[in-house]
């Protein structure tokens, strides 16, 4: 009985691991479609995949507790900033979390870009999120070119822009 409580962090390094590695394949012409989605933003409004169709879209689920959450987010605020003219757009799908404790989060880092709540977690079930926080770049045709299992750093994202772009 006391090996399990050893061998725990090591599976749980594990399945991290292999879902890191899951989501790292390389993309070659037979990408997989992103699934729909359509997020009712804080806002109010609602957007879909299908309306940001010609763009290239990180999807960033989220949530105000996570931890890496906050550090991954300023660095796709500053992205989007940057390249939004340029056909660029970020979708933040928070999950898990309340409505206040989002939008304080969002107005204590500045975060402009489309953003809302998945109630129910219907869409993060679509796009296989199984733990915090979880990227997914769609590239213009809508196919996915990227998934992120864990914290995002910048030189990673802009290489992966890179990409999209010769695609």
């Amino acid at each position: 009985m006391m090996l399990m409580p050893r061998l725990l962090p090591f599976l749980m390094l594990l399945l991290f691991v292999l879902a890191a590695l899951n989501g790292c394949r390389p993309s070659g012409p037979h990408r997989t479609p992103a699934p729909a989605l359509t997020l009712q933003q804080f806002s109010g409004e609602q957007i879909s995949l299908a309306d940001l169709r010609g763009r290239t879209v990180l999807v960033n689920f989220w949530a105000s507790w996570c931890v890496p959450c906050r550090e991954e987010m300023p660095v796709f605020e500053d992205v989007w900033r940057a390249q939004r003219e340029a056909g660029f757009t970020v979708l933040g799908v928070a999950i898990e979390d309340d409505e206040l404790s989002l939008t304080s989060f969002l107005r204590a880092f500045d975060i402009s870009y489309p953003a809302g709540l998945d109630r129910g977690s219907i869409i993060a079930r679509a796009y296989g999120v199984i733990g915090l926080p979880t990227t997914v770049l769609v590239s213009p045709d809508g196919s996915i070119l990227r998934r992120w299992a864990g914290p995002v750093e910048r030189e990673s994202l802009l290489r992966a822009l890179d990409e999209a772009r010769t695609v």
